[in-house]
């Protein structure tokens, strides 16, 4: 908030007045008391206290709130132990016309004659200024119309010149145009004998489209039909060339073995925990029989179970055995052997191709909607089985899906009880 003597910013921890009944807020340096009179006031007195300018309405019952409060000393009562006969004590304002020698009533009177002369120094100061503001003002107008007329004057001689200067332009432009357009008509008249002259080759250069047009399609279909038998070739040899490519891959892993849902680690030993495998199962393996161990990513990459573990064997007749002892164990939890989080069941498969992974899930998912019950896979080769005593068939490719045919059953049997799981 600002001082109401001298509309200064009151900063924090400077020592104020509050007046009760304007609740006007003054700097006591404005109000000319000294710090040790400050010191002595009571709290009492702080609160009941009226600034000068509330003292002279009450005595007087008349507005002095325009009136601007200047040094001058606070007013005193019986409860103030403030007296200015104290002796050493020097006058509270140097520069006050009528020293404090009477009663309080008598200090308010001399204040109110200075006050009142002060405010009538500053309304002649004010009229003053508004009068200079004024003259000011109209010096200022006189100069910005004399500005305006003569921009304005100029405006319209350059107005008055740019026009004159267009008229000329556009009559120029206008007899340009009519020789222009004179010449315009004499070609136009040459270009309808040039164009009836081209309307004749155009009818001869179309009958000779239609003939062109004729031996196109027949050779169109000539190429169409050598594309589609190269197409049909090349297929077939692509489709050849993948399946021996994918039967040359199978080979490549006829000694490995793939392990599902081992949970990952940062600092995992695989052969430790192909180590407890083979002791779950009951089927020790040494490690110089595992020629590798390995993770492989997923084929699917938003999946969140673990990566796949790859175990290379040194030779497929210990991978067949090892296979054929864990399915004899038949279920298999990661807290079995030892590893942590949450508990999962282990599987463990031939490692198949991508390609025969593919088959494999499509064989699995159509034989479970026809209610087949057995779907495994014996030599990377995939084999379906409807019912038990059944003969199973094989399935090598897409067209073999086929084979799968629907039947009805009179009650509800879980399909694909048998089926080989592989999650990559």
């Amino acid at each position: 908030m600002n001082c109401a003597g001298c509309n200064t910013i009151c900063k924090p921890g400077a020592r104020l007045l509050n007046c009760h009944a304007c609740e006007g807020i003054y700097h006591i340096e404005c109000l000319n008391i000294k710090q040790q009179q400050y010191s002595s006031l009571s709290e009492e007195f702080k609160a009941a206290w009226k600034c000068p300018s509330c003292n002279n309405v009450t005595r007087r019952g008349r507005s002095n709130l325009l009136k601007p409060v200047r040094s001058t000393q606070i007013p005193l009562d019986d409860n103030m132990n403030m007296s200015y006969e104290i002796e050493d004590q020097a006058p509270i304002s140097s520069y006050n016309p009528c020293t404090p020698t009477t009663p309080a009533a008598s200090v308010h009177d001399c204040l109110a004659l200075e006050t009142g002369a002060t405010f009538h120094t500053f309304t002649q100061e004010l009229h003053k200024t508004f009068e200079e503001w004024r003259s000011d003002m109209n010096n200022t107008l006189t100069v910005f119309k004399e500005n305006i007329k003569s921009s304005l004057h100029d405006w319209r001689d350059e107005m008055e010149a740019s026009i004159t200067k267009l008229n000329d332009d556009l009559k120029f432009a206008l007899n340009g145009f009519r020789e222009e357009i004179c010449t315009l008509r004499a070609e136009h008249e040459r270009l309808k004998h040039q164009t009836a002259d081209i309307s004749r080759d155009v009818s001869e250069l179309k009958a000779s489209m239609q003939f062109l047009s004729g031996e196109q399609d027949d050779f169109k279909k000539k190429v169409d039909g050598t594309i589609r038998q190269s197409t049909e070739q090349s297929s077939l040899t692509i489709s050849n060339l993948e399946t021996k490519v994918d039967y040359l891959e199978q080979q490549a892993r006829q000694c490995n073995i793939e392990i599902c849902n081992i949970p990952e680690t940062r600092s995992e030993n695989l052969l430790n925990i192909m180590g407890s495998i083979s002791m779950a199962i009951n089927f020790p393996i040494s490690q110089k029989d595992i020629l590798s161990i390995h993770r492989v990513p997923h084929a699917h990459r938003q999946t969140k179970k673990p990566k796949n573990v790859i175990v290379k064997l040194s030779s497929r007749i210990l991978r067949d055995n090892v296979l054929a002892t864990f399915r004899k164990v038949k279920t298999l939890k990661t807290d079995q052997l030892g590893l942590t989080g949450s508990t999962m069941t282990v599987y463990m498969n031939e490692h198949l191709t991508l390609k025969k992974k593919q088959l494999f899930r499509k064989t699995r998912d159509l034989a479970a909607m026809h209610q087949y019950k057995y779907v495994w896979v014996r030599n990377a080769t995939i084999l379906v089985r409807e019912q038990d005593g059944d003969t199973a068939f094989a399935i090598r490719t897409d067209d073999d899906l086929r084979k799968i045919k629907s039947r009805t059953k009179g009650g509800n049997k879980s399909p694909c009880g048998g089926s080989t799981q592989h999650t990559q």
